[in-house]
């Protein structure tokens, strides 16, 4: 184990990072009053248990960093064109963009704060809006009348066949602990 990765959190009142989240000791749920017997004196007592649960959270400043370090966005969460990415083919830069946004989606699927992972998925589907609009040289909503909404990007194979490619646009922002 690294020395410099390794730290001790007090429980109740610490933030740990662990695996890419970040650990807390969550809300009080109040006491729970258990009453308990003795077995020589066959005395009760009545004691309280402090109820609180662990929250999960995705650490959303530290991916919108992490985001910024790649080109995605600047330092306040800003969506900025990929420029790297411009001389891709359209459905290719589409397919990027997804694979980064299901692949944080997946990841932060369980946490408590999943919510806030639609900040993440703004933030990729503007800059891949960018992109796009640098690459065709056209403004950010000509890109959105052109592709719609969804930013969807219709091409024929070389086989004849057509296939789609869309941007993944999540509506469900519910928790899921069991992903």
């Amino acid at each position: 184990m690294s020395e410099e990765k390794t730290s001790i959190t007090h429980a109740q009142s610490g933030q740990a990072h662990f695996l890419g989240t970040d650990l807390s000791n969550g809300r009080s749920g109040g006491h729970i009053f258990v009453t308990t017997t003795t077995q020589k004196a066959k005395r009760h007592y009545k004691s309280r248990a402090g109820k609180t649960t662990p929250t999960m959270k995705a650490p959303i400043t530290k991916l919108v960093q992490k985001l910024c370090l790649k080109g995605f966005c600047t330092p306040n969460g800003v969506p900025s064109c990929k420029d790297g990415w411009t001389t891709l083919d359209t459905d290719q830069i589409i397919s990027r963009f997804n694979s980064i946004n299901r692949g944080i989606q997946n990841y932060y699927r369980f946490v408590d704060n999943f919510a806030k992972i639609g900040r993440i998925q703004y933030i990729l589907k503007f800059s891949l809006a960018k992109t796009l609009a640098k690459k065709y040289r056209i403004s950010v909503s000509k890109v959105f009348k052109r592709f719609g909404k969804n930013i969807t990007f219709r091409t024929k194979s070389t086989n004849g066949k057509t296939y789609v490619v869309s941007f993944y646009n999540n509506h469900d922002w519910t928790r899921q602990p069991s992903a």
